[in-house]
């Protein structure tokens, strides 16, 4: 029994220096005090904060996070929120082979310690960057342009097709990765599709009788060998989508 208490004992002495360790080089790395951050750390990485745990994220998170901060002068960097940290380090142990999602994790790390935009930086934000690829980022990014895009929709008894301008826009030719991709962002709720309101009608007319979108239709209509109905949507980020394009994209 004692020696049992010896070893957890010793055990939480090595976890509190490691804290301790973890602490001051993450300050240094972000250009800001040690107080300023410790606890928040000790905290968020109490089950797993190890000298291979920091030399990964300052391999991986610290470059991105610099990055994004260091334009905002050392004194007012705040302390990550342990809600924020704590998520991104567990699923930083992911993604060491994929600069595409530690770029996201490393922004979103960076927002949330960033005084004036530090509120964008949602605790949900982590779960939704790990289900994100990078095609889903390359449609979000064009949102950043306008929160609506005008979309047609063409229908027969066995199959519907979206045509809009996004893929393009994106620099997305495979319209099935396209395709795959609208689906996932409307399912996380980042994307929606509405009815035209007054003042966008006319954009989804023009497009509607854009010659390319003409020979969508008929090219589906012989492929399929029946009459193409067609619905008339604008593609439209949603709250949380606009958050998140501010939160994390780079």
């Amino acid at each position: 029994m004692d020696r049992t208490n010896n070893e957890t004992s010793e055990t939480s002495v090595r976890t509190a220096t490691d804290y301790e360790k973890v602490s001051r080089r993450l300050g240094h790395q972000v250009g800001t005090s040690i107080e300023t951050i410790a606890e928040t750390i000790n905290t968020a990485l109490s089950a797993f904060v190890t000298e291979s745990s920091f030399a990964v994220v300052k391999q991986l998170l610290m470059p991105v996070v610099n990055d994004h901060l260091r334009h905002i002068g050392t004194t007012r960097v705040q302390p990550p929120p342990a809600r924020i940290v704590g998520p991104i380090f567990e699923s930083i142990r992911c993604c060491r082979g994929d600069p595409f999602l530690v770029g996201l994790l490393g922004k979103l790390l960076a927002t949330s310690m960033d005084p004036r935009i530090r509120e964008k930086a949602h605790p949900a934000f982590v779960n939704l960057v790990m289900q994100l690829t990078a095609v889903d980022v390359r449609v979000l990014s064009v949102f950043r342009r306008q929160d609506s895009y005008p979309v047609i929709w063409f229908y027969t008894s066995t199959c519907s097709e979206m045509y809009s301008h996004i893929a393009e826009c994106a620099g997305i030719t495979n319209i099935d990765s396209f395709t795959i991709s609208i689906d996932n962002l409307t399912r996380l709720d980042l994307l929606s599709f509405v009815v035209p309101h007054r003042g966008f009608s006319d954009k989804v007319k023009k497009l509607a009788e854009e010659p390319a979108t003409i020979a969508r239709k008929d090219r589906i209509a012989e492929c399929r060998q029946e009459t193409v109905k067609i619905s008339r949507a604008e593609c439209s980020v949603n709250r949380l989508g606009k958050m998140f394009i501010e939160a994390c994209l780079p």
